[in-house]
This record gives structure tokens, sequence and C-alpha cells, in this order.
């Protein structure tokens, strides 16, 4: 018998994408899998959608919030439903392309010592449908392993992933990270087992109104809870601990760049001082030296272009 795959998908106001998703799923080419629907109490009129669809495959568990939990606990009470052998990550706005699920449960049956497989995913604008890019499309973009996940702050398009459920904690979900449990899930999980990826593109990620960006900026507190957490938890591996760091001074040079580009040079300094602490790269002690220097409007619109690029380089746009 082939194994099972438990696809998790927690579900806030996606009324308009819904359909589309869940026909992505419900037409891959492989048998045996659940989909647990986990609304966390929508106001657009989806969840009439996810009745429907529950109505018509056997195959979908629907658990319909009658308050909103917040992402991360949403994600819990999901998780505790699926019994899969392997789980796959998803989301009500994101789409399946046919072959994904056979393709990765293959991989995964043969390689038993892979905690987390995942793939390239293609970005594109969902108003006019046009490819943006790629994620994980150099080596340089690519995590292999749990330093790479805390460094790199995550697989980028975590709906790729597929994990072996033996390998999940059941209560990876930490309520106290209310908006990065994806990153810490990736963090636990890879620490259990080997971390691939896998040729091809299997999934869309749609960019839509706020969805339109990487701001990771409002998830500073929460980044920094993570990274303490990992740290404690894991404080007699000096590997976990070096990549903590990296990946925090990452994080906070990243913080200052977008600080320097909107003029608040006094919070990029602050920002660029730890860092430097963190992590001496050469990088960011130069931009903690050029935080003081003053600049006029047409130099601040130079400035602005190259943090950008310096930005999407850190993977942090």
């Amino acid at each position: 018998m082939t194994a099972k795959i438990s696809v998790m998908v927690p579900v806030y106001n996606s009324k308009d994408y819904l359909r589309e998703c869940l026909d992505s799923i419900f037409s891959q080419d492989y048998e045996n899998f659940e989909v647990v629907v986990s609304d966390d109490a929508s106001t657009d009129g989806g969840q009439e959608i996810l009745k429907e669809y529950a109505a018509k495959y056997k195959n979908m568990i629907l658990l319909l919030n009658e308050v909103n939990l917040g992402i991360t606990d949403n994600c819990h009470q999901a998780l505790q439903l699926c019994d899969g052998k392997y789980v796959v990550l998803f989301a009500g706005d994101d789409v399946m392309l046919p072959g994904k699920l056979s393709m990765q449960v293959e991989f995964m049956e043969r390689n038993h010592d892979v905690a987390i497989s995942y793939h390239s995913v293609e970005i594109f604008n969902s108003d006019t449908n046009t490819v943006l890019g790629y994620t994980s499309s150099t080596l340089a973009d690519e995590t292999n392993n749990t330093i790479d996940i805390i460094t790199k702050m995550g697989i980028d398009g975590s709906m790729s992933i597929m994990s072996r459920s033996s390998m999940v904690p059941k209560d990876i979900y930490k309520t106290n990270v209310k908006y990065i449990s994806d990153w810490l899930f990736q963090i636990e999980v890879s620490l259990a087992g080997k971390v691939v990826k896998l040729p091809g593109v299997w999934c869309r990620y749609r960019k839509y109104g706020t969805n339109n960006g990487k701001d990771l900026s409002r998830y500073l507190h929460e980044f920094e809870e993570v990274i303490e957490y990992v740290k404690k938890k894991y404080s007699k591996n000096s590997q976990l601990m070096n990549a903590c760091n990296v990946g925090l001074a990452r994080f906070l040079a990243g913080e200052a760049f977008r600080n320097i580009a909107v003029g608040k040079k006094k919070q990029a300094r602050a920002n660029l001082k730890r860092a430097v602490r963190l992590d001496t790269r050469p990088i960011y002690i130069m931009a903690y030296l050029f935080s003081f220097i003053p600049l006029g409007a047409s130099a601040l619109q130079k400035v602005k272009y190259s943090l950008k690029k310096v930005l999407s380089r850190l993977g942090l746009l």
C-alpha cells in the first residue's frame, strides 16, 4: 500500500483563490492522501466553499474556527489531525502543480534519513499571471541543512516542503511565536534528518496586495525569540550557536539597510552595531561607517537602489 500523505492547509480570508488551490491538490495523481483544512474564522465567505469541497471529497478534513486563533494556533490544531506518514505544508492561495505529491513521496520512500525535501517554486503576479521568478534557483539560494535554515531564515517557498511525520514533534508550533512559526518548524524538523532539494518546479506562489513582498521588519521581536529559543535548547551545539549569531546579524543588517534607505540613520547604526558584534563581516562594518555620512536627495536615491540589491542578495526582499 502506498504511504499516506497529509496536506495541511491553514486558511484565512482567501476565498478568491480557494477553488484553484483545492482543485490543484485534489487533481494530483497520487491516491493515498488527505487534505486537512483549518479555516481561522474567515469573514470573506470562503467557509461556504470549503463546506462544498468537504461534502464532495471524503479525504478532506475540515475545521471551521468560530474565533480567530492566529496563524500558529491554527496550524497547531491542523497538525494534530494529520495522520499521514508525510506532511505537506500548504496555504489557501498556493497552487500545486501536477505530479508534485507522487514525485516527492517516491523520493522520501527511497531515502529514509531525509526529514525534509523541498523544491523550487514559481512566483507569479496574481493579477497578470506573470512569472516573477523562482525560489532556490541558484546554488547560493539552496538550503541544505539546519545551519542554512537558520542563517538564510528558512527555506524560501515553504509550500514546497514535505516532512517525515515521525520527525515532526506534535507540539512544534510554539504559541509564543505568532507569525514565523514555519521557520521554527523547519529548524526543529531539520535537526532530525537530512534536508534535500529536489529538481523541478512543483508549486506556484501567488503575490498580490499585502502578500506582495517579504517584509520581515515587523517580525524582529519574534525573530529574536526564535533565535534565543534555539540557543537555549541547543546550547551545547557550537555550530548552531554560531549559526544563530550569523542569522541574527543578517537580519539586523537587513533592518539597518532598510532604515538607511528611509533616512533613519540612528536606528540603522544601533542595528548595525549589534550585527557587527555578532558577525564581523566587512559589509556590516562598512555599512556602519557609511551611516555617519550625510546624504542629499539624489544621493539617497542611489543608495536606495544599491541597498535594494544588497537586501535581495541577503534574501531579505
